[in-house]
């Protein structure tokens, strides 16, 4: 059995609880916090002493998506904040906390200001009436119209927490392809460079010490003539 610590909310009370508890692996440990209950915001596996000779946390769970930026920094929400927001939301609302609570606490815990003005607003427009989706539909820079309209559908269908579940998944995947991609074409992208500077310097430095050398070889200076 494996030591887990755990940072979790209570789906109840909506308190934040820490503690550690044993589990087979990460799934498992969730799945035992979610029994009782407390919605997984961090689960770290706790390496042993004798392994490591110090105690070390390492993070396993995807439920650890809380976002930690420095404060004050002011910047557009893109598609790293949109993937985490997605997933914060769905376990939170999974686990049975009800929408508007799970917007402030998502929005309580981002540090860009301007990304939880936005959390907050689609929080206050439920609070007045509305729906999240149409809350979203006034930030169509960050939720495109494949997003609102997925949402759309779970609230007529009132089966929000599966469509943010998927939408959460979406994201993910599209960002490891994504990730994927930049690094295959990373490769390429460095050897052209280093390639091209090679070539530069050869035709700039070497080339012209040789034109020096064979100009001053009289044989050199007749073939040229």
């Amino acid at each position: 059995m494996t030591a887990f610590a755990y940072t979790a909310i209570d789906a109840t009370t909506g308190r934040e609880a820490t503690g550690t508890l044993h589990g087979k692996d990460d799934d498992s440990a969730v799945a035992e916090l979610k029994a009782r209950g407390l919605f997984p915001t961090r689960v770290a596996e706790v390496a042993s002493r004798e392994r490591t000779g110090t105690p070390v946390e390492q993070s396993k769970a995807p439920h650890a998506a809380i976002n930690r930026r420095s404060p004050g920094r002011r910047r557009p929400a893109g598609k790293q904040e949109r993937m985490i927001f997605t997933r914060q939301l769905a376990a939170l609302v999974g686990a049975g906390m009800p929408l508007v609570r799970a917007l402030d606490l998502v929005a309580s815990q981002e540090q860009n200001p301007a990304w939880r003005e936005v959390i907050v607003g689609l929080a206050d427009g439920i609070r007045a009436g509305g729906t999240l989706a149409r809350g979203m539909m006034r930030h169509p820079r960050v939720f495109d119209r494949l997003y609102v309209g997925m949402v759309t559908a779970g609230e007529s269908g009132g089966r929000i927490e599966v469509v943010l579940e998927r939408l959460a998944r979406h994201l993910e995947k599209s960002g490891r392809v994504e990730s994927r991609v930049k690094a295959a074409m990373t490769y390429p992208i460095v050897v052209m460079t280093v390639a091209v500077a090679i070539v530069a310097a050869l035709m700039t430095f070497v080339v012209p010490r040789f034109e020096k050398i064979f100009l001053t070889m009289p044989r050199a200076r007749l073939c040229l003539r």
